[in-house]
C-alpha cells in the first residue's frame, strides 16, 4: 500500500457529520496497518473523537479551518498558555470526566 492509499472509504450522506466515521475507518478496516496518528479534515473533528483517540492511544491531527474562530480546551485555565491565551476556552470539567470514567472506558473499549 503506498503511504497515498486510503485504508478505508465509506461513502456517507453530505448532511451526516463525518467525524463517527473517523473512529469506524480506525477501528474497521482491513489492511495490516497499525495507525497511530490520523489526520482529517474539518468536518471530521469532534470533541468526542479527541477523546476518545486520546482513551485507545492514537493521535488525532485534524486540520481546523477558522482556527480563529474556535475555542480550544485545556485542563488548566488560559492564563497558563499566553501566547494561547485567545483561543482557550473554560477548562476541561475533571470532574465530569472522573463520574464517568467507567462508562468512557466501556465506550473505548
Amino acid at each position: 500500500m503506498s503511504p497515498r492509499s486510503y485504508y478505508s472509504i465509506l461513502p456517507i450522506s453530505p448532511t451526516e457529520s463525518e467525524a463517527v466515521y473517523v473512529l469506524d475507518g480506525l477501528f474497521d478496516h482491513d489492511t495490516i496497518l497499525e495507525i497511530e496518528e490520523l489526520f482529517t479534515d474539518t468536518g471530521r473533528a469532534s470533541d468526542h473523537v479527541f477523546a476518545l483517540f486520546c482513551l485507545v492511544g492514537k493521535r488525532f491531527a485534524p486540520r481546523l479551518r477558522n482556527i480563529k474562530e474556535r475555542k480550544i480546551r485545556s485542563f488548566e485555565k488560559a492564563d497558563a498558555y499566553p501566547t494561547l491565551a485567545n483561543h482557550i476556552g473554560a477548562p476541561i470539567n475533571t470532574a465530569l470526566i472522573m463520574d464517568h470514567w467507567d462508562e468512557l472506558l466501556r465506550l473505548a473499549a
